[in-house]
């Protein structure tokens, strides 16, 4: 697997994964327009020592074969990207909302989409995968998820129709 700008994500090497992991698996990715929201970056290990107790997000680390150790532990904070995840204040309270498509429910699935609005997704997908630093060929992924949304027996499936489009997508992009 190869790294990307957000220290605690790795690539899968599968192209039929990545769709999955990275994006449907992914709670710093929007789910309705597949934008990229947030990444997390490590922190030194002794600031996180310091205020250790107060931290409220702790991974620990434990190298093949080895007991946990203070050492093992690895800090990372959450950063929103800039201008693409906002609050806003509702009657339920403060919400966030996704600057891309205005969805404030930016984790939750949405309802399958039509074959128009699944290509348009898939361009704001393209463009992750493009920030994410994987090669594929966006525009076959756009007409592939249209093409595959068009059919009776995938229009339902988004996930089926994005994991299918993105892997064929990347696979495009290996051979050329």
């Amino acid at each position: 697997m190869r790294r990307i700008h957000d220290d605690r994500l790795e690539v899968p090497d599968d192209p039929g994964q990545v769709f999955e992991e990275l994006i449907a698996g992914n709670d710093r990715v929007c789910q309705e327009c597949y934008r990229f929201l947030r990444h997390y970056e490590r922190f030194p290990w002794g600031v996180g020592i310091k205020h250790s107790r107060i931290l409220a997000f702790v991974d620990e680390v434990l190298p093949e074969g080895h007991q946990w150790d203070l050492l093992d532990r690895e800090y990372f904070e959450s950063v929103r990207e800039p201008k693409r995840l906002e609050h806003a204040y509702t009657e339920e309270g403060k919400e966030s909302y996704c600057t891309g498509c205005g969805t404030m429910s930016p984790y939750r699935s949405p309802p399958p989409r039509s074959a128009d609005r699944a290509r348009d997704v898939a361009v704001q997908l393209s463009v992750t995968l493009h920030e994410f630093g994987i090669a594929h060929d966006w525009v076959h992924l756009a007409k592939r998820v249209q093409e595959l949304k068009q059919r009776p027996e995938m229009a339902g499936n988004d996930f089926d129709c994005f994991s299918q489009a993105t892997e064929e997508a990347i696979d495009r992009a290996g051979s050329k």
